[in-house]
């Protein structure tokens, strides 16, 4: 069944591939995976560890930096070809990447840096459980307060259990957090601070930020681990394996995890028809 995920987000990336010259509209690529722009934001953001846009300015350039390699075209020609309004724009975003200016390709051609075209199969989801333990939750509401932190997706194991005992450090134990809170950017033009992450709390105390679900639907997958990796790899293969072969759309509010005596039950917000 979750070969056809795969599918689908190869077939993504082969539409990329064919129209790197052209205009990508990203409701194109929705369709394909048969969700709304920012539930595929959100797929391919944690599938990946970066946004859509990211992936198609690497692959652009790439393919530009070989087109200046083994042509005599110019840099200009090449920048208009490849989507950017000028030579200036395209060589900042080229220099970003390789390290030095388009023009100077043809004497750096031993050192230049190639971004592959992504392929996806069902290698890494094989030391995971993919028997989803689930219920949808319609119109749940909460009110928790939290400390915060501004992370990468892709950091949040990391940041976030640095943040927790940080947290249990400063306040001592005395008040039970027992809620972790992500709001994300908006992915697909943002490739900085993608997350806010929370350590939060039912309990209202000095500091704590109110963060207010108010009338929501989730589905809520349970995973028998409050180890912070587990949670961001099975959150990974929820949103590949389950959102993506599944076809729900996902809501913009937060994603909420629930820490009940060693379990983890992970709240994906959701859209009903």
């Amino acid at each position: 069944m979750y070969k056809d995920s795969n599918d689908r987000l190869n077939e993504l990336v082969e539409y990329i591939e064919k129209h790197l010259t052209d205009e990508i509209k990203y409701d194109k690529l929705a369709k394909i995976l048969a969700v709304n722009e920012y539930t595929l934001s959100r797929i391919f953001l944690f599938v990946t560890n970066m946004s859509i846009t990211e992936y198609i300015r690497k692959r652009r350039i790439s393919m530009a930096a070989m087109e200046l390699i083994n042509s005599n075209s110019k840099v200009i020609d090449i920048a208009v070809k490849y989507g950017y309004d000028s030579s200036i724009s395209f060589s900042r975003a080229f220099k970003k990447m390789m390290g030095f200016n388009p023009k100077d390709i043809k004497k750096n051609k031993d050192f230049i840096k190639l971004f592959p075209i992504l392929k996806f199969n069902d290698t890494s989801d094989n030391d995971l459980d993919l028997e989803f333990e689930y219920k949808e939750v319609n119109n749940l509401s909460l009110e928790l307060y939290g400390i915060s932190a501004e992370m990468k997706v892709f950091e949040i194991p990391k940041y976030a259990d640095a943040l927790w005992k940080e947290t249990s450090k400063k306040y001592q134990d005395r008040i039970d957090f027992d809620f972790g809170v992500v709001e994300y950017n908006n992915v697909i033009q943002n490739q900085n601070d993608d997350a806010k992450y929370y350590v939060a709390t039912k309990e209202k105390f000095k500091g704590g930020k109110k963060i207010e679900i108010l009338n929501k639907n989730y589905l809520v997958f349970k995973l028998n681990s409050n180890n912070a990796q587990k949670i961001s790899e099975y959150t990974k293969t929820i949103y590949k394996n389950f959102i993506s072969e599944f076809g729900y759309d996902i809501d913009r509010s937060p994603d909420i995890e629930e820490y009940v005596d060693g379990v983890t039950y992970i709240h994906i917000p959701i859209i009903k028809d």
